[in-house]
């Protein structure tokens, strides 16, 4: 199997699993029941494609809520739950042959948090139709500030 068919399998396999989440995580979920499903899933669809390393999974499973901006994972003792007001992230990849696909998406559910998760979207948006050779990160940081900026949310009665 070639890189680009290597690709294309792990981000079937990283679809089929993001549909099936939308099924599960909802408020009461453990935050680490989430990781199992994730990495329980990534594994057995994997299976077809040889012994990969660690079963097809890219790297552990981050799920950060509120503040927490990315790259937080529970331990397999955590009791952590997703409550009903929690902006939750979820990052997770799956490879094959090595060749990794990742994506991260956010779980909202309450309404008073959507202007802030466009803002974000709108941010990526800009960033990437602007990326470019010799372009500085930080030109590209300046320009997801500006989106951010941009955009005016309250939430509890700050702005």
């Amino acid at each position: 199997m070639n890189k680009l068919e290597s690709c294309q399998k792990a981000a079937e396999i990283h679809k089929k699993v993001r549909k099936d989440l939308h099924e599960f995580v909802k408020p009461g979920v453990k935050l680490i029941d989430i990781c199992k499903l994730i990495e329980s899933k990534v594994k057995n669809l994997s299976q077809e494609y040889g012994n990969q390393v660690n079963n097809g999974v890219a790297f552990p499973t981050g799920i950060s809520i509120n503040n927490v901006a990315a790259h937080w994972t529970p331990a397999l003792n955590d009791t952590k739950v997703l409550k009903e007001t929690d902006i939750c992230k979820i990052d997770f990849g799956t490879h094959i042959n090595g060749w990794i696909i990742d994506s991260a998406f956010t779980v909202n559910y309450q309404e008073k948090y959507n202007p802030l998760l466009e803002a974000s979207k709108e941010a990526v948006s800009n960033v990437i139709k602007n990326m470019g050779c010799d372009m500085l990160i930080s030109e590209l940081s300046a320009i997801a500030e500006e989106t951010v900026k941009s955009y005016e949310v309250e939430i509890n009665g700050n702005t």
